[in-house]
């Protein structure tokens, strides 16, 4: 109502030395959230981003399902200290990060992100494929000042 999220609608980049990710953020309007005994509307940014290092393509998610939040890469919503809080998925080490967005003015934005400090259970059920591996680090920083484009 607002227009809070409307600052960070677009393309944003950073770079550093041979590495270089492209974020692109959507504003999705009266998402119809309903798991459980939740049923409601609500605003929120969606997006992908393309990750690359010495020119090549390592982790690209513009093709994600925007609509479905367990295999969505980004996603973000304000919290209480009018920053995005969110999450964003490294492809490459299989896990999400915590992260925020904060507006630094109307062309930079800052990424913080951070690992979860639990582990997923998966329990596997016979005839099903056992679960991939999920790899100690990180793919990009989780620390970046990026530009809008």
């Amino acid at each position: 109502i607002n227009n809070l999220y409307n600052p960070y609608i677009g393309t944003w980049k950073w770079t550093e030395g041979n590495r270089e990710l492209i974020l692109t953020l959507i504003k999705q309007t009266k998402y119809h959230y309903n798991r459980g005994i939740l049923n409601y509307y609500e605003d929120r940014i969606v997006g992908y981003y393309v990750y690359k290092e010495n020119g090549i393509e390592l982790i690209n998610t513009s093709n994600d399902n925007l609509n479905n939040e367990s295999f969505m890469g980004v996603l973000y919503s304000l919290d209480c200290y009018s920053d995005l809080g969110g999450k964003i998925r490294d492809i490459l080490k299989n896990k999400f990060y915590a992260s925020s967005l904060e507006l630094l003015s109307p062309t930079q934005i800052r990424f913080k992100g951070k690992e979860e400090e639990f582990l997923i259970s998966y329990t596997q059920y016979e005839g099903m494929p056992p679960p991939e591996p999920i790899y100690f680090g990180n793919t990009f920083p989780l620390d970046m000042v990026l530009t809008k484009q």
